[in-house]
């Protein structure tokens, strides 16, 4: 796995500063992703997103844009993943305590065409006291769970508010859909929000990455960073097993 090195990333609008991220902030992500984070045993410091586990999948949602040729398509995905940048300050003025993780997706279609879009994935905090407070907040409860339909949403705002700030092209939106993370397509995945805290997981970092510059733009000039893929388990998915055995895991590994 590619390392993600803490150092600083110099743009035309300021300097990002990144700094390893914490244990406790690793055991945040941990506590909150539905299926936990896996530590690797020899490999301090690398961690990985378990979305698979047996014939169990994380399912997320999906802001689909109409589909489009591959030339509109690519233009598309490098939008996505600059107002998903400028949206983190808004999202984060929501408070809340689970863990979100953003990215931009891309996938051809049968049709030939392409379809580029946003992809939500959450692991909510089921006790967070407003957690069903509101119009739409029981939609998609069963996938996400009691609390994840808000944060969605909430990102949604966001997401809207960075796109008019900015003055980013903002493509049509055709539908929001709950689609497994196989079903979604290829992902650019930058960040982790986890509390009030956002991580950088993106590996091989660009400095000429247009990203970093809406992120300090938004004014944010500190984040914190790790080492954080994508993984598969096999074996019967329980989430209660699975997340003490990781945790434990992530302990060791840090010792």
């Amino acid at each position: 796995m590619a390392q993600v090195a803490p150092g600083k990333i110099i743009t035309d609008v300021g300097t990002l500063d990144l700094v390893p991220a914490t244990l406790d902030q690793v055991r945040g992500i941990s506590r909150y992703w539905p299926m936990g984070l896996v530590a690797y045993p020899g490999i301090p410091g690398n961690y990985g997103l378990v979305v698979k586990r047996g014939n169990r999948e994380i399912f997320g949602m999906t802001l689909g844009f109409t589909e489009m040729a591959e030339e509109d398509a690519i233009q598309a995905h490098l939008i996505s993943r600059l107002v998903i940048a400028a949206a983190l300050p808004y999202y984060l003025k929501k408070r809340h305590h689970g863990v979100m993780v953003p990215c931009a997706y891309y996938k051809e279609q049968d049709s030939g065409e392409m379809e580029s879009g946003i992809a939500l994935f959450v692991g909510p905090d089921t006790k967070q006291r407003r957690v069903l407070r509101k119009p739409g907040d029981k939609l998609f409860v069963n996938i996400l769970g009691a609390g994840g339909s808000r944060m969605v949403f909430d990102m949604v705002e966001a997401i809207a508010r960075a796109y008019k700030c900015t003055g980013l092209p903002m493509y049509s939106i055709f539908d929001l859909q709950a689609k497994s993370i196989s079903d979604i397509g290829g992902l650019a995945m930058y960040f982790v929000v986890v509390g009030k805290q956002v991580i950088v997981i993106k590996d091989q970092l660009d400095e000429t990455d247009l990203v970093w510059k809406y992120v300090v733009q938004a004014g944010i000039t500190k984040l914190s960073c790790a080492s954080i893929g994508l993984e598969t388990l096999p074996g019967t998915y329980c989430i209660n097993t699975s997340r003490d055995w990781i945790e434990m895991n992530v302990d060791q590994t840090n010792k």
